[in-house]
């Protein structure tokens, strides 16, 4: 470069900090599914090392079940309504959210008291359960108070543009030889 001739500016973009498998995860409630399925059947995962060195999980009886596996089936399915990618990225007022806590606890236990028989849901167990669901139920929905899950998705993909002054105008020349 010449005496005269003016440097044009670089602009430098930064990737996303997270990319589609860490967003995926950020919304994924399978775990917490999982978690709650193996609360009402009494199991627990075990990882396993075969011989060769192949690693499984498995499931093991820890305890009994709380209800039988139409009990179970039934219970996820109501869940899965709830607890979903779809559901994680709602927006709700702190009012709507203990609104919502509370409807979903009186068509739960609703749902139980109509189907313990069929279920072999037990009377003394009720409690347990419902408190189990709902303690797993309240934190992921709090995720959707005053929009707070969505805006920090914003803030993690955030892109940069930073300019240096120093090189002169705000845009790259693509005509220019090096």
């Amino acid at each position: 470069m010449t005496g005269g001739e003016r440097e044009d500016s670089s602009t430098f973009m930064s990737q996303p900090v997270m990319d589609q498998n860490s967003l995926q995860l950020r919304l994924d409630p399978e775990k917490l599914l999982i978690s709650i399925e193996l609360f009402l059947t009494g199991k627990k995962p075990i990882i396993t090392q075969s011989a060769d060195g192949v690693i499984s999980e498995e499931y093991k009886t820890i305890g009994r079940s709380m209800v039988n596996e139409m009990g179970v089936q039934s219970i996820m399915s109501f869940l899965t309504m709830v607890i979903n990618p779809q559901t994680v990225q709602g927006n709700y007022r702190e009012d709507r959210y203990f609104d919502e806590c509370s409807r979903i606890r009186q068509e739960l236990a609703q749902i139980m008291v109509l189907n313990k028989k069929e279920w072999a849901l037990k009377d003394n167990d009720r409690d347990l359960v419902m408190s189990c669901i709902m303690n797993a139920i309240k934190p992921f929905l709090s995720r959707l108070i005053n929009n707070k899950e969505r805006e920090s998705y914003s803030q993690t993909f955030r892109m940069e543009e930073r300019t240096n002054p120093n090189r002169g105008g705000y845009f790259p020349n693509p005509f220019r030889r090096n």
